[in-house]
């Protein structure tokens, strides 16, 4: 009889291959929620020392009321707020690109959620568009003298 042959070693697992686009879109990715990091956080600090309806008396310093559409009217007024929001989704943004780099699947994942976040976010906000624009005119109008 003869005997089996030896049982060979297991190969020791490969890393998958660091891929160039994944590395340039995390690094890029990185910077820009850290911007908005930055962004998030000055418009805390100017919810927290401004007056609330500061950005509304700086677009009319004339003291007349603006006639802004709804939506505009409460961003200008709820800084803090959408600073807070802005400053917790990109921090979250970052720490998903950071661990985007270091190709964590779950990151992945994460990641084209955001994006997805994202698209949803702007086609829902299409049909804000026309509000904006038209209240944007009337507002410039209503702030420039009689007769121009």
């Amino acid at each position: 009889m003869s005997t089996p042959p030896p049982e060979l070693p297991p190969l020791p697992a490969q890393p998958r291959p660091a891929g160039s686009f994944v590395t340039v879109i995390g690094w890029i990715a990185f910077a820009l929620a850290l911007l908005g990091a930055f962004y998030g956080l000055a418009q805390v600090l100017g919810g927290l020392f401004m007056p609330k309806d500061f950005y509304l008396r700086m677009m009319n310093p004339a003291g007349q009321p603006l006639s802004l559409p709804p939506l505009m009217q409460w961003f200008y007024t709820h800084t803090l707020l959408v600073g807070i929001v802005e400053l917790v989704l990109s921090s979250l943004f970052a720490w998903v690109s950071w661990n985007l780099l270091k190709r964590r699947d779950w990151a992945r994942i994460a990641f084209i959620a955001f994006l997805l976040l994202g698209v949803a976010w702007q086609f829902g906000s299409l049909w804000m568009m026309r509000q904006i624009v038209e209240g944007t005119l009337a507002a410039q109008n209503a702030a420039m003298p009689p007769g121009q």
